[in-house]
């Protein structure tokens, strides 16, 4: 364009602040270019771990070389602050649940991010063989290849179902 180098797309992922992302592309708007925001493609982020956008859930997909297993969990990191549930989800499909008793000792995680980013409803994570959707009260994680494919897990306040 008029003898100068452009990109015709970019992509910013901030993983502190998830909702400042752009991804955007050029387009002609009358006579003049201008970078415009691409929608969905904007929704994609790649971060090894986040929370909910009500900060209830926290989710971890595992860098730990050999491990590359994703895992979320409900209730924070304080037993006594309420119930409990999590899932785990492994490359070949096989999905784990914990979703103990509603006692005041329910316990399924020990540690908790609060400094994690939040995933906003609409947005995705992908790592490895996985994506993990962000809605309104709810993440749903899958894996997206190999012979668990469309396997995963969904969780909310209510508890964890598996889905696939």
């Amino acid at each position: 364009m008029s003898g100068h180098t452009v990109y015709s797309c970019y992509q910013l992922t901030i993983p502190a602040t998830l909702d400042a992302n752009q991804h955007s592309c050029i387009a002609k708007t009358g006579s003049t270019y201008a970078y415009k925001s691409v929608g969905a493609a904007a929704s994609v982020v790649h971060v090894e771990q986040f929370l909910s956008p009500d900060h209830k859930i926290w989710c971890e997909l595992s860098t730990t070389p050999g491990v590359q297993q994703t895992w979320c969990g409900y209730g924070g990191a304080n037993p006594g602050a309420g119930p409990q549930h999590s899932g785990t989800l492994h490359p070949n499909g096989q999905v784990s649940l914990c979703q103990p008793s509603r006692g005041p000792n329910s316990i399924c995680m020990q540690n908790w991010n609060p400094a994690a980013p939040v995933l906003p409803p609409g947005s995705s994570d992908e790592l490895y063989r996985y994506r993990c959707s962000s809605q309104t009260g709810a993440i749903t994680c899958i894996v997206t290849s190999g012979p668990g494919k469309g396997k995963g897990f969904t969780i909310t306040d209510a508890g964890v179902t598996k889905v696939g």
